[in-house]
């Protein structure tokens, strides 16, 4: 068989390269031999780690695969022989591993690992409306609704949630998690505020979920702002066919108590018309 030449060099992508690593510096293999290149840094925001190949006798590169934090993305063209593993997640030296099954001369190439700072997409944030079970109950004027945020699809699990009401923050009735939940790939957390009926129901109420994240660089405010008339314009529905269906009811009685009056006057007036006319008749017979 052919021998396979690969040689491994990394580079920074960003300001310096200090404490990048990558081994080994080179391998001569075999056709269906594995090869694991590792490379390795301590820089601890460089959560970003990617792999690519200078095919022989070409100068430019080919990007096979990069890692981020945990989620590893490889080039279609790669994605049979090659894979990238690791974890950039955690505070400790970071280290991702190409994995190659050598197939033909193709795979004989320079092989470059390179490392970048990672900026951190935000949460995603979501605002659910109070259950359907508090917005039927209408019986006390003191009862409260409750309005969730939660914040999902983040990492590392530096979050702050806070709540206004009409552009003001507000504590009382706030109950956020102590700590995000980690489900297996990234964090979530919720946040829980209890409001007043008479504020829910106050037409153009406006209550806001802020959640702010840092994105590796800096703490970034991400608002999600939404005039929940959820609740609001069912009640006003209801209250509306409420007393529409109040007034048909009240038209509906009034028609059949003036029915039965008029009824009960009938039956009144009837008889006594009854007894004048046969007296009138007797009355004449004797005449006669």
């Amino acid at each position: 068989h052919p021998c396979l030449r690969i040689c491994c060099y990394m580079y920074c992508l960003s300001y310096c390269c200090v404490g990048i690593h990558q081994t080994p510096p080179a391998l001569i293999k075999k056709p269906n031999d594995m090869v694991q290149l590792v490379c390795t840094h301590n820089l601890t925001e460089y959560r970003v780690m990617l792999w690519y190949q200078q095919p022989a006798g070409q100068t430019d590169m080919k990007c096979i695969g990069y890692i981020n934090y945990r989620d590893v993305t490889v080039e279609e063209t790669y994605k049979q022989n090659f894979k990238i593993s690791g974890d950039l997640s955690t505070s400790d030296i970071k280290n991702v591993s190409l994995i190659i099954r050598l197939t033909g001369a193709q795979d004989s190439a320079v092989y470059y690992c390179a490392a970048r700072f990672a900026r951190l997409p935000p949460p995603k944030v979501k605002v659910f409306k109070p259950s359907t079970k508090e917005c039927q109950n209408e019986k006390h004027k003191k009862n409260k609704k409750t309005l969730l945020c939660v914040a999902s699809d983040f990492y590392p699990d530096h979050v702050n949630v806070s709540w206004q009401i009409d552009g003001v923050d507000v504590n009382d009735g706030v109950a956020t998690d102590h700590s995000a939940h980690w489900n297996g790939s990234r964090y979530r957390i919720t946040s829980r505020l209890r409001v007043l009926f008479s504020q829910w129901f106050k037409p153009g109420k406006n209550f806001t979920c802020t959640v702010s994240f840092f994105d590796g660089e800096q703490t970034v405010p991400g608002k999600i702002i939404q005039i929940l008339q959820f609740c609001a314009d069912k009640y006003l529905k209801i209250t509306h066919n409420a007393k529409l269906s109040y007034l048909v009811l009240i038209i509906k009685s009034s028609i059949y108590g003036l029915f039965v009056i008029i009824l009960v006057w009938k039956f009144q007036v009837g008889p006594k018309r009854s007894s004048s006319c046969l007296c009138h008749e007797q009355c004449s017979l004797y005449e006669t």
